[in-house]
């Protein structure tokens, strides 16, 4: 397919090879980035199950929820390789022209230059237009498995049901965090802590929390193209004179400022997140991979649960309030159990504050840090 594939080229595709899948997946590929790339793929290809429900009739909702209406088909998975490494497009080629995964239908676009995120991610959204429901998805996130999450391998169909049975819904965000710091630094949910009490529910077994006012995200989400056409995409572009990307990662001033100055686009757009999310960004967790997901997913005590126990989610194992797979025992002192996700930022100040005052006393051996916590107010539930 060429660089500037139409949503024609892409409909006229799908009519001739037969894959009317009403959803796809869409990668962005960028450096040297084939162990991630791959590792991705991998554990999608162990852990997706897909059967497309029927589409519905505007304002039909007799047949939400049912199985008989579903069938299996292939995802289309769209990449575009954004002047990636020989590597990564070795390995990008052999993905196109040896289909190895039976669930997914792989089409690849190799570009020679890196065009940057902005552009890059535009390209991604060229590929994908015509298509009903998109999975966005970079080249370095893992899918974490139904044993770590709790959620079932058949998420993405309940997903499609999902925002079939809504048509308001716009997006559903998919990210898991590996600790305080991991998801303290994104501000999604500190929204919520701004506008009042988050709409909690449970939509065909997903346990879902509308986020008001959203920003927008390149990370892992599954959204309504119809929403995001025009109003969220294109992104910004940062290209010099000869047509090369300047919003690379080398270039630091521009690097991610096609998201940020997309951000408030998403504003007043009903927007869930997952909770827990699903999928795992590579560079904050591969260390903990084997440790942790691995290690669960080996054993077969059920018992054998990851974080204080106190927040079950199903099946799942992982029982931090937060989703959190790394713990800090200031962080667990200085948590809320009375309260939800909500109090995730006064919880870090006063994680941060705990963590000050025991980097200065607990070498002297004078205090333990309960009762430090307590002594200074930092424990909630005392």
């Amino acid at each position: 397919m060429s660089e500037s594939a139409t949503t024609t080229t892409i409909r006229e595709a799908r009519a001739s090879s037969g894959n009317d899948s009403r959803v796809a997946i869409s990668t962005l590929v960028s450096r040297d980035r084939h162990v991630e790339m791959r590792k991705t793929v991998e554990l999608m290809a162990a852990e997706f199950s897909y059967s497309q429900p029927q589409a519905q009739v505007c304002g039909d909702k007799s047949k939400s929820g049912e199985d008989s209406d579903a069938r299996t088909v292939r995802v289309p998975w769209y990449i575009f390789s954004n002047g990636s490494s020989a590597k990564v497009c070795d390995y990008l080629r052999h993905l196109e022209r040896d289909q190895p995964h039976a669930a997914f239908e792989f089409h690849v676009q190799l570009h020679d230059v890196n065009l940057g995120c902005g552009a890059g991610i535009n390209r991604c959204w060229e590929q994908t237009r015509a298509y009903e429901f998109v999975l966005f998805l970079e080249d370095d996130w893992l899918l974490v498995p139904e044993s770590w999450s709790g959620v079932p391998r058949d998420w993405m169909t309940r997903l499609v049901r999902t925002m079939d049975s809504n048509r308001e819904l716009s997006c559903v965000y998919l990210r898991t965090y590996v600790d305080a710091a991991e998801s303290a630094f994104h501000y999604h949910l500190a929204n919520n802590e701004r506008n009042g009490e988050p709409l909690t529910t449970t939509a065909h077994g997903l346990p879902l929390r509308q986020v008001t006012n959203f920003n927008y995200s390149n990370n892992p989400h599954m959204r309504r193209n119809a929403d995001f056409n025009g109003r969220i995409y294109p992104l910004p572009e940062f290209l010099d004179a000869n047509g090369c990307g300047t919003e690379t990662k080398a270039n630091r001033k521009l690097w991610g400022l096609a998201e940020i100055q997309a951000e408030k686009r998403m504003h007043g757009m009903t927007v869930f997140d997952l909770n827990p999310g699903i999928f795992a960004h590579y560079d904050h967790w591969i260390e903990h991979w084997d440790k942790t997901v691995t290690t669960v997913e080996d054993d077969d005590d059920e018992d054998d649960v990851i974080g204080c126990g106190r927040y079950r989610r199903g099946d799942s194992r992982l029982t931090c309030k937060y989703g959190h797979a790394e713990f800090d025992p200031a962080f667990c002192l200085t948590c809320d159990h009375s309260r939800d996700l909500r109090d995730l930022r006064p919880h870090y100040r006063r994680y941060r504050a705990l963590k000050k005052e025991w980097d200065k006393v607990g070498s002297r051996g004078t205090w333990d840090i309960e009762d430090l916590a307590a002594n200074l107010g930092l424990d909630p539930n005392t």
